[in-house]
């Protein structure tokens, strides 16, 4: 039999966070009156770094209703061609060379255009196939990528010759808050920045991502068109430092499980030591399990004790510092524990991925990134 470990996907999870993006947009257009009733709102759900280790294709399955695709690699675009998706896919980074102009092209890729040299290599192509529409990208404030927004008018003018010679087409805007999980003054002040140059574009504007979709959703709806770009809550992980509950009109699962099984069963006497640099020591007669979970699995080594795991539907915890293949959690009050006992790590039935990653020191992105490959994967 193989090992005893298990990650589940939801897709159905995903449909339904995905729904409440949408749901949370509405809101803001009941509530605020000064909200322009007109505009377009669309949802572009990121799915890159493999959907967030959920997996492209099951993204493809659980995201079918989003109006459009966020990533960031090419090949995944063209995977995401190739495997039936025909709405659009936006290139968060945009390209990186003038021959993957043909790709865009030839996919009807849409790109996001950071920097001059994306601009000349559009100079160098030939007008064959579909126009490619942009995003421009603006520095409002993170300060990675993007032109300065008093560049815009020079960038729209090189452009739109470039629109006139059948290369580009829509030309939209985008940029992305640096804060948008703080204060609102951050992502007010970033805001204002981009809606006042927002006007002079024909095509898409693209500002909030998960933590301004919730927070502020007002701000996806200004614009004539504009797409929003969830990405963490997609797949039930807080953008914040603070609960989603909090918010009491968006209800998001979690899309991703992780269970084993115990291997095992130890019964500790007062003073035994536990794991590698013996960081555990009993204080008392206990009983341990030996999980079929380690670090070469994806879960965080930096797992300190009393990091929570449920076992048979009760709330443990880790013991002892997690190894390669193998955890050992406190058992002691869990008569029912024993070899094949269901543990859940995060996700259904579990702790959620976010107190995981608060114990851990970690952020439920990187968690859910870096589950490993031998894992096996059900997809639900």
């Amino acid at each position: 039999m193989p090992r005893p470990i298990l990650a589940t996907i939801s897709t159905s999870a995903m449909a339904h966070n995905l729904s409440q993006v949408k749901a949370r947009i509405e809101f803001a257009r009941k509530v605020h009156s000064s909200i322009n009733q007109q505009c377009l709102s669309k949802i572009v759900a990121v799915i890159k770094a493999n959907a967030y280790g959920h997996g492209t294709l099951n993204a493809l399955i659980g995201f079918k209703a989003a109006d459009a695709l966020g990533m960031i690699d090419l090949v995944d675009g063209i995977l995401c061609r190739d495997n039936g998706w025909t709405k659009p896919i936006i290139l968060l980074e945009g390209f990186f060379d003038s021959q993957d102009i043909e790709i865009l092209q030839h996919y009807q890729l849409t790109t996001a255009i950071h920097h001059q040299a994306q601009i000349a290599y559009l100079n160098e192509a030939k007008n064959v196939g579909k126009p490619i529409d942009v995003l421009v990208k603006f520095n409002t404030g993170m300060n990675r990528l993007g032109f300065h927004i008093d560049q815009a008018k020079d960038v729209l003018v090189q452009l739109n010759e470039l629109k006139a010679k059948g290369i580009v087409g829509r030309i939209g805007a985008m940029s992305h808050f640096a804060n948008a999980d703080l204060e609102s003054i951050y992502v007010n002040d970033a805001a204002q920045k981009i809606l006042a140059i927002a006007p002079q574009f024909d095509g898409q504007l693209s500002i909030c991502n998960s933590a301004a979709s919730i927070r502020y959703p007002y701000l996806a709806l200004q614009h004539h068109e504009n797409w929003v770009r969830p990405g963490i809550c997609l797949y039930g992980s807080s953008p914040f430092d603070i609960e989603l509950s909090q918010y009491p009109s968006v209800d998001f699962r979690p899309t991703m499980t992780l269970e084993a099984k115990v291997i095992a069963i130890q019964q500790l006497k007062a003073g035994d030591k536990v794991g590698y640099g013996s960081l555990f020591t009993a204080d008392q007669p206990m009983k341990m399990a030996v999980v079929a979970c380690g670090y070469a699995d994806g879960y965080p080594r930096s797992a300190p004790q009393n990091t929570p795991v449920m076992v048979d539907g009760v709330a443990a915890s880790i013991i002892g510092r997690v190894s390669m293949d193998m955890i050992t959690v406190d058992v002691t009050h869990i008569p029912s524990a024993q070899v094949n006992s269901r543990v859940v790590f995060w996700g259904d039935g579990g702790p959620t991925i976010d107190e995981v990653a608060k114990a851990t020191g970690r952020i439920g992105y990187e968690i859910m990134c870096n589950l490993a490959k031998r894992v096996p994967i059900k997809v639900v």
